[in-house]
């Protein structure tokens, strides 16, 4: 190797984290460290010694500039991504911009995001059109991703939208023939990317979806309310931002880059962010995040009495660990309040009617000792999701 193996929380103190808590969860609203911190803070200063010049002078310049290296990261061309508050804002924007009509649907499947459901659904009931929920399995293949989604596209399918990374589940899905496969077919794909920058490698270029969005505040750490959408150039015509504004009808960029008064100084930190990522060791960092899973995984697997398919001591394939508990998803909102009471930062899902478990493993502050706080835990935990009533001494 070029460089020797870190040792998991190398970088603790470059993030403000309570150290009272096991925080396992930098998969649902990630950690914005100290030195990205301070940039946005100084973009922050900056507005406010002259908001005018600023918002109304500067603002268009200062986009461009920090599109660029947003772009090459995510291996794609400026002129196709635009910065927008959050993933499901994105997604909201494809979707509102569909000329849907009336028999009409979309595809998905059973992992989707909750709040791409709901804007699928209503978008679909809006028109009495339909949404087809693909049960593609809880590991499908790239083979059996293909044939369960394209089984479920017929003539009224105008636009299919799957995830790259699932957030109850954990799985990266295989979307490289899939993608493809449904273009070929005249069909709209939708790529929700919310967990996939700086957590998996992307080249949104070679992906070839139609749109795809992705959030900077997870895995990469920008300030939240950073994300990205890109669109197909054959699509910047038709593509509308969630609100209506003075950029309406004028291009791309204009629809999306102001959408009313708003501190754009996340946007202005995400090539922070990135530097901050590569300093970090970039590929060999996203690595080091699953090595550390990899052993979270055997961890919870051997508590959880769970055949975990990897061998022993190997990477996960993503920093993030999602496991079933066994018991029916009833109350996940007291068992996620019950973690809390112990300082455990772990969310809890509801996939398939049962609880699931899920950790993230961020190498730079999470450290191996990190996940026995957790594990010894673990069984009063099924215990009181089965039954709180009876179990709240535990």
């Amino acid at each position: 190797m070029d460089h020797p193996p870190r040792a998991p929380g190398f970088d603790r103190m470059a993030f403000a984290l309570d150290r009272r808590w096991v925080f396992l969860n930098h998969g649902s609203f990630g950690a914005v460290p100290v030195r990205v911190r301070d940039v946005q803070a100084r973009w922050r200063a900056e507005l406010e010694a002259q908001p005018v010049r600023f918002l109304a002078r500067r603002w268009w310049t200062l986009v461009a500039e920090a599109r660029e290296p947003v772009a090459r990261f995510l291996g794609a061309r400026p002129d196709d991504i635009a910065f927008i508050s959050n993933a499901t804002a994105g997604v909201q924007a494809v979707v509102r911009s569909q000329p849907f009509d009336t028999g009409d649907s979309i595809v998905t499947t059973n992992h989707r995001y909750d709040a791409v459901h709901r804007i699928l659904l209503h978008a679909t009931q809006r028109v009495g059109g339909r949404l087809v929920e693909v049960d593609a399995g809880t590991d499908p293949s790239a083979a059996d991703l293909e044939d369960a989604v394209l089984a479920a596209c017929d003539a009224s399918t105008r636009l299919v939208v799957l995830d790259s990374v699932t957030s109850s589940t954990a799985r990266v899905l295989p979307l490289d023939r899939v993608v493809p496969a449904l273009r070929d077919r005249g069909i709209r794909v939708l790529v929700d990317g919310a967990h996939a920058p700086g957590l998996v490698d992307v080249d949104l270029t070679a992906l070839g979806a139609d749109y795809w969005v992705g959030n900077l505040h997870k895995w990469l750490c920008a300030p939240r309310g950073t994300a990205v959408l890109h669109v197909d150039p054959a699509h910047h015509t038709t593509i509308r931002a969630p609100i209506t504004s003075h950029g309406h009808g004028q291009g791309f960029h204009a629809e999306f880059d102001w959408t009313g008064t708003f501190d754009p100084s996340a946007w202005l930190s995400a090539p922070a962010a990135i530097d901050q990522h590569i300093a970090w060791g970039g590929a060999r960092f996203r690595q080091e995040h699953r090595v550390l899973a990899g052993h979270y995984r055997d961890r919870l697997c051997s508590a959880l009495d769970i055949r975990s398919g990897y061998p022993p001591c190997s990477p996960h394939p993503i920093a993030m660990v999602s496991l079933p508990l066994g018991v029916p998803a009833a109350y996940v909102r007291e068992g996620q309040n019950w973690l809390a009471e112990r300082y455990i930062e772990a969310p809890l899902f509801n996939w398939g009617g049962e609880v699931w478990i899920r950790v993230s493993a961020f190498a730079a502050y999470n450290t191996i000792g990190d996940i026995e706080a957790l594990v010894p835990i673990l069984s009063n935990l099924r215990v009181y999701l089965d039954n709180p009533a009876e179990a709240d001494t535990l």
